[in-house]
């Protein structure tokens, strides 16, 4: 077990370092801000929490935000989908994931899940209209 976890760190390390050197290429999204939450922790250091307070903070300045997370463990069709708009829930916990249906119970925003970030960033933006997006732990993907 001691050496899979040296051999996915070393496979860490050099894809960060291609990144680094810029021979990967990192992708913006035009128009809109986005704020990532999250570290190298797996779960339980209070992500989720963080993310519902960046909401809440834009949302009391007036701005209008969206959440984008991965969707762990959603059973989805489609790699991006909408989970709630500004009105209403409009998919299923089994769909989403538990973490981005939580965020969708507990704020009245638009929550998107998508394994490409880049994409639902701009799925976020084009039809949800947002200014600020909070990424829900999203540091794995430096291609946003």
């Amino acid at each position: 077990m001691k050496f899979l976890s040296l051999l996915y760190g070393f496979a860490v390390f050099i894809r960060n370092k291609l990144y680094d050197l810029k021979f990967l290429k990192t992708r913006g999204v035009e128009n809109v801000e986005i704020i990532c939450i999250g570290n190298i922790v797996a779960g339980g250091s209070g992500k989720t929490p963080a993310v519902q307070y960046f909401v809440r903070k834009y949302l009391s300045e007036g701005e209008k935000v969206g959440v984008l997370s991965r969707g762990y463990k959603g059973k989805r069709d489609k790699d991006t989908m909408l989970v709630r708009n500004e009105k209403e829930i409009v998919a299923k916990p089994s769909k989403s994931g538990d973490e981005a249906y939580l965020h969708a119970l507990n704020l009245q925003v638009p929550v998107v899940v998508s394994k490409d970030r880049y994409e639902g960033a701009v799925y976020l933006r084009d039809k949800c209209s947002v200014d600020f997006i909070i990424m829900d732990d999203g540091f794995q993907h430096r291609k946003l």
